[in-house]
């Protein structure tokens, strides 16, 4: 499997002389869905701003789809990796949701025609085909949210990165946008990083990498890193209800293995309650 992102013992810090991280290396392989977790303070957002050239690193190396991020090439790897941040009023630019969609394409010169097949077809595939005309306050967080990723989809990036893009919207707003997220790791064309403080947003991951003060402290598929509970609440990570509970029937001999999810939770306790 090939890797599209790759750092290799990247440093950066911020002017006040806060070291946020110190020869930092991962590898993230293409079509995987990767979850990054961690607190405020982490620097996991960092990380996400490095990776489109937001920030620029102070030593070590980044490469994106084999090709290095240098202060030439960042305007090449930024039609590569698309970011969709936290608050959706803040990356709205149009002055419609077409517009919006459309103003990468705008930049890049796209030919009217192709653009505006473009612009209909990620709408539609994010669900806001019928929103096209509607300006940007008539929409909800998600809404926003969707828009962004339609953008992000239109400009034709392989790699997809959303930091903490759920965390501004209610709980009905942050299920679609997962719902959303899903749909888009099942086509495996895309490499899906998703950065959040959710523990429940990375049951569905290929790969959860635990960032803490700038380091990794945990990586490995979602069962294996529930399972270290305590390191987990150590970094103020709330673990999900079901693995809370059945952590502790696991402990008690209860349960063989932790699940991750309320289904697979109740899916275990009425087994057990059919076996007494």
């Amino acid at each position: 499997m090939n890797n599209v992102v790759k750092l290799e013992n990247v440093c950066f810090g911020y002017e006040d002389g806060n070291e946020v991280l110190k020869n930092f290396n991962l590898t993230i392989n293409e079509g995987e869905f990767v979850t990054i977790l961690g607190h405020n303070g982490s620097g996991k957002s960092t990380l996400s701003k490095l990776l489109v050239g937001l920030h620029e690193i102070q030593g070590g190396k980044i490469i994106i789809d084999g090709q290095p991020l240098t202060e030439s090439s960042v305007f090449d790897i930024r039609q590569k990796v698309g970011i969709v941040f936290q608050n959706p009023d803040n990356q709205f630019v149009g002055c419609t949701v077409r517009d919006d969609i459309a103003f990468g394409l705008e930049n890049k010169c796209v030919p009217y025609e192709e653009m505006d097949n473009l612009v209909n077809k990620y709408a539609q595939e994010v669900g806001m085909g019928d929103f096209l005309n509607f300006e940007p306050h008539y929409l909800s967080g998600g809404e926003k949210q969707r828009v962004a990723i339609a953008g992000v989809l239109a400009l034709g990036a392989k790699i997809i990165i959303l930091d903490e893009a759920t965390a501004m919207l209610d709980p009905q707003g942050r299920e679609d946008m997962m719902k959303l997220i899903h749909e888009l790791v099942k086509n495996r064309d895309k490499t899906i990083i998703m950065i959040t403080h959710y523990l429940d947003e990375a049951i569905h991951s290929d790969r959860i990498i635990v960032m803490n003060e700038g380091k990794i402290i945990l990586e490995g598929k979602p069962k294996d890193v529930f399972k270290e509970k305590e390191l987990l609440e150590s970094v103020k990570l709330d673990v999900p209800f079901a693995v809370k509970v059945s952590y502790e029937l696991t402990k008690r001999g209860v349960l063989s293995e932790i699940v991750t999810s309320d289904e697979e939770l109740m899916n275990e306790l009425c087994k057990l309650n059919l076996n007494l």
